[in-house]
């Protein structure tokens, strides 16, 4: 940050102003750095304690579809989202399967249910084993826009393969209506 004190007289600033200052300046850097790091480490608190939670959750609930579910629900408490999207990977007949949709259109849905692995951006994520980001997916060639409940248009996406133990299970998709 930067500090500017101004005076509508010429010359008023001295040296003594400067011994003042400095020390005044240095003590609200800090201050500043503080709050900017009490606020990291409360946000990954938080990211700890709904991960744990996830955790505890894997082993208490048995159905996937409702842990699928407590998922996206405690996702939100981390990312406030409009749009999310989980799709499970099945092997046989190399499609992801859409299990959790919230915030698309029924036809957005019905058209996401079975996707080939390489479509979309979270095909592409898969394909990669990485996470992609687009922050305009009418003009990304790798994208499906998708419609919302409201009928706007998602405008960005954030695609997350879920791999465990090298093992494709399926992927995340975050999306918003904002760039």
């Amino acid at each position: 940050g930067v500090m500017v004190m101004c005076s509508t007289r010429t010359g008023y600033f001295q040296a003594e102003h400067l011994q003042l200052l400095r020390p005044l300046a240095a003590q609200i850097a800090v201050a500043i750095e503080n709050a900017g790091l009490y606020s990291e480490k409360s946000r990954d608190a938080l990211t700890r304690r709904v991960l744990n939670e996830v955790a505890k959750d894997m082993t208490a609930i048995l159905g996937l579809e409702e842990l699928l579910s407590r998922i996206a629900v405690l996702m939100r408490r981390v990312v406030e989202y409009e749009i999310l999207g989980i799709f499970l990977f099945r092997p046989k007949t190399e499609l992801r399967e859409l299990k959790v949709a919230i915030g698309y259109a029924e036809e957005t849905v019905e058209r996401w249910r079975n996707l080939p692995m390489g479509m979309g951006l979270l095909g592409h994520a898969i394909i990669a084993r990485k996470t992609l980001i687009s922050t305009d997916l009418m003009h990304d060639p790798r994208a499906i826009r998708a419609k919302t409940t409201d009928g706007r248009w998602t405008q960005s996406e954030v695609a997350i393969p879920l791999i465990s133990r090298h093992r494709l299970l399926g992927g995340l998709v975050v999306e918003s209506c904002d760039p």
